[in-house]
């Protein structure tokens, strides 16, 4: 693959039903496109969360980036911050203040890049077989 020299991204906004733990959700996939053939190069699914205030838990708003994912021969060339760029675009359109997003523990190099862009480490999961 050439260097990519353009970025289109197109934007598909799906409203999804809450679900049973009364979450609204605003499903978002943004992909980018090169120009020089329009092959797909990467693409963000993104949920807007909200969650009310219980006994449990404040309320929450935030955006959540679901999944990125950019080509290997299109990756170090500006998509994937192209990407989380229009995500934070579209958090600001909702009015929402916090975007946050999980990864695997071994995927090292997703949180280079995450910690790159600013995004902070504040929560981790643990599972065990039973």
């Amino acid at each position: 693959m050439r260097k990519i020299t353009q970025i289109f991204l197109r934007c598909l906004i799906l409203p999804i039903l809450p679900s049973l733990s009364l979450t609204k959700c605003l499903l978002t996939r943004l992909q980018a496109f090169s120009s020089p053939n329009n092959e797909a190069i990467g693409y963000v699914l993104c949920k807007l969360i909200e969650r009310p205030e219980n006994p449990f838990t404040f309320a929450m708003r935030s955006l959540l980036v679901e999944h990125i994912s950019v080509r290997p021969a299109a990756r170090g060339k500006g998509v994937g911050t192209a990407l989380i760029k229009q995500a934070e675009m579209l958090a600001k359109r909702l009015a929402v203040q916090r975007i946050q997003l999980d990864s695997w523990d071994f995927n090292t190099d997703a949180h280079a890049f995450f910690e790159r862009l600013g995004f902070q480490k504040f929560n981790f999961r643990f599972w065990r077989p039973v």
